[in-house]
This record gives structure tokens, sequence and C-alpha cells, in this order.
């Protein structure tokens, strides 16, 4: 068996041990071959890595250990892990944020490579004439297919403006963070966020925020990206709430300050297109406390300090580094810690394309509840469904079509216009969303 960690797990691994969360509970069983759908749940749980078999140990090991897995990591405020002189920990596999899986895809170079050998001559006995005529005939009889919404979203002048601004932005962003950590007592909030702010002016509308930064997945999901995209989506949640504007403010630094403690990380560590160790595992685990630390002295109010802090905190107190419960955990934290989780869920991971929004809606909905606070996870739910009405979606039944109704007691389960029928995803069980066009 090996040590893999989550980020890294494809579906078909078998898990080579149990798997249980903080409270002891089971999450996947010894011998689950592992599906995009038990990684993500892995995710959600914020398990760092697990046992899986290896070929061999499928084809002679049984099932029947009953060694179980342990995936918490207790750390104290005033806890640095050190490695150990001479004692090289057990490896496990990581993808780096910085990692290209160029071999997952398939390039023209490769289309090309796969044609050759192919006739490409007519066949005997067809006249020309009559090639070209049934040609013609082909494409009048030819039905003209709608480009998918993203597609034709990335063609409007609106969201080129978008994402000419977002990466401006983003690279104003990268220049701020490098300035505070230098000398961060002179950090100037109204000036970190100025960009950000410009991004949901009202030439945008906050109901298009999410569209935009779904259909720009493709580009790589950074640590800057990523805290801009918590930013955004922290600003919109506070709005949702209806907080005041100074309030709204706070939430929105939160969320582009919430990972400043990567930084704080060896950079041969995040950006290791290799195995981590158990002990650089650990190191990375650090940077709620290192963010907290920067932030320390810096002028800004505790909420944005907290939320370095207790980003990762849960309402179970299933989180880390404190293993806070609902009652501890600052509230700013909480619109943080379900923005995070959010983007990470409908990012790109190595085994996927970037995750449907429906898939992570559906998780919040099954477990949401008992890890986030309810008025901010219900509200968030209730809100960001609302985004993709009349979208087009593909179903797992093979089928396309329009969401037309979003059930009130079913998020993830919306009723879905197919032709001239009407799906109704919440009573049709076998059957849900897995990707918007």
């Amino acid at each position: 068996m090996k040590r893999v960690s989550t980020s890294a797990l494809v579906p078909g691994m078998v898990t080579a041990e149990e798997v249980f969360n903080y409270k002891g509970s089971l999450i996947l069983p010894k011998g689950q071959v592992l599906t995009a759908e038990s990684i993500e749940k892995l995710e959600f749980y914020s398990v760092i890595n697990v046992r899986v078999e290896e070929e061999s140990d499928q084809e002679t090991e049984s099932i029947g250990t009953e060694d179980t897995l342990n995936i918490t990591l207790d750390m104290d405020l005033d806890f640095t892990p050190r490695p150990e002189e001479n004692d090289e920990p057990e490896t496990v596999s990581e993808a780096s944020e910085s990692a290209e899986p160029e071999d997952l895809f398939i390039t023209e170079e490769d289309m090309d490579w796969a044609s050759i050998g192919k006739d490409d001559t007519e066949p005997a006995g067809i006249d020309e004439d009559e090639t070209a005529a049934e040609a013609d005939a082909e494409d009048i009889a030819a039905p003209i297919e709608e480009p998918p919404y993203s597609e034709r979203l990335r063609q409007t002048e609106e969201f080129q403006k978008f994402e000419q601004d977002f990466r401006e932005a983003t690279t104003s962003f990268r220049e701020s963070m490098s300035e505070i950590i230098e000398n961060v007592e002179n950090l100037d909030v109204d000036e970190l966020i100025s960009n950000t702010l410009t991004l949901l002016s009202d030439e945008n509308k906050y109901v298009n925020v999410f569209d935009m930064l779904h259909s720009m997945r493709q580009t790589d999901d950074n640590t800057y990206i990523h805290c801009m995209n918590v930013g955004l989506m922290c600003n919109i949640l506070a709005r949702w709430m209806k907080m005041s504007e100074d309030d709204i403010k706070t939430a929105t630094v939160c969320g582009l300050l919430h990972d400043i403690g990567k930084l704080k990380i060896p950079e041969k560590i995040l950006k290791k297109p290799g195995r981590l160790t158990d002990w650089e595992l650990s190191v990375v685990r650090t940077h709620p406390r290192e963010g907290y630390n920067i932030l320390m002295s810096a002028p800004v109010n505790d909420h944005i300090k907290n939320a370095a802090l207790m980003h990762h905190e849960r309402c179970d107190g299933s989180g880390y580094p404190l293993k806070l419960t609902s009652a501890q955990i600052d509230p700013f934290a909480k619109i943080v810690a379900i923005a995070d989780v959010y983007d990470a869920m409908t990012s790109s991971r190595v085994y996927r394309s970037p995750q449907c929004p429906f898939e992570a809606i559906a998780a919040f909905e099954k477990e949401g509840l008992q890890k986030y606070d309810p008025a901010f996870i219900l509200t968030f739910l209730k809100n960001i469904v609302n985004t993709y009405i009349l979208h087009r979606v593909h179903l797992t039944n093979g089928e396309e079509g329009d969401i037309v109704y979003i059930n009130p007691d079913k998020l993830s389960r919306p009723t879905v216009r197919v032709g001239s029928r009407y799906v109704d995803l919440s009573k049709e069980a076998h059957i849900r969303i897995d990707a918007l066009l």
C-alpha cells in the first residue's frame, strides 16, 4: 500500500484502510473503489491523505485488515513541525499547485499522429459531383447547434473586460501581498481592495460574477487567483446577508488575505512537483497560524486576523488548527470557509476538469449544515443556485436541457426542460447535472 494526498487521488484507486473523520465516524470503508464523488467527499472533510492499494496489493492482499487511518494532525499554536535528523518520513503523493498535467490532454499533434495511415482517397465508384451534392444536402439538413453558454459568454465584451480587469487586479494583488510580507505595519486596506471592488461594479452585476469565474476555470488556479476568487465570493455573500458596507468591506479583505500564511511556507514545498513527505504536509497545514502571526501587527481589525487563523475550522469541531466549534469561530471566518471550499471544489484537479457547481452544491446540502453556519450556508446556496436559472446543462443520462425551476427543498436538483419535456431532478434520483454548457 502507499499513502496518497487527497489532491492526487484518481478515480479507480482502492482504499487500503478505513478512513475516519475527526469524530471517529467512518467516511470510506477499506476496499472502496474511489470515484470522483468519493474523492470530493474526502476533500469536503478536509482529509489530507489516505492509504491506497498499489496494483500488486490489489492482486495479492485480502480486505480483512483491521487497521485504520488517523487523518488528523494535532498542532498547538506554539508547535512548529521539524524534520528529524537522518529520519526519512514516509512520502505522500501531492499534486503541486504549479503542476501541469499535460499528459491528460490530447493535443493537435496527437490527433495528427493518430491520423497517420488512414486512407484519405475517395471510395471507388462514387461520382465527384454526386459526393458534393450529398454533402450539400447534409449541410442543409443538419441542425445548427447553439454554442455552449460558457463559450458564448467568453465571446462577449462584458466577459473580455472582466477577464482583463481580473488579471490586472490579480497582478496588483500579488504585488501588494509581497509588500505586506515585507512591511505589514503599512498595510493599506483601501488600496488592497480597490482593484478587487472594480470587478464588482454595477457594470458586472453581482449575479454574473459566478458565471465569469466559472468560465475562467481553464486558467491556472494558483494561490493568488484563489484568494481573489474567495475575496469576490465573500463580498457577494456578505451582500446577500445584507451586512453593512463596512462589514462587506471587512468580508472582502478576509477573503483576500485568508491564505496569506502560505507565503511563509517554503516555495519548494508549495511548488514541489513530486511527492511531499509527511513532514512537508504538516508544514503546509501551519499556514493558518502563519497567516495570523503575519497579521498580528497589521493595522486591520481582529476579524481579518481571525479569518486567516480559523478559515479551516468547522462548526462540528472537525477542522484545524484549533478544532474550534461553532460558537468559538469568528463569523467572518465562517464566511471565508464557505467561499474557500466552494472555490476549491469547482477548481481543476489532477483527475478532473473544473467541477460542476451543482455537484458542489449537492455536497454542501448533504453534509454542510453540520460543518458550516446554517445562516451563512443556506443563504449562499439559495442565492447561488438562482444565478444558474436558464443555464443550459448536461445530465448524466446524456441529455441536455435548460434549468427552468429551482426546487427550494432540494437546491442541487432543479427542474430541467429537455426539448418538450420537463425533468424534475428531485424525483429522478438516478439523474443529476454533471456540467454547465
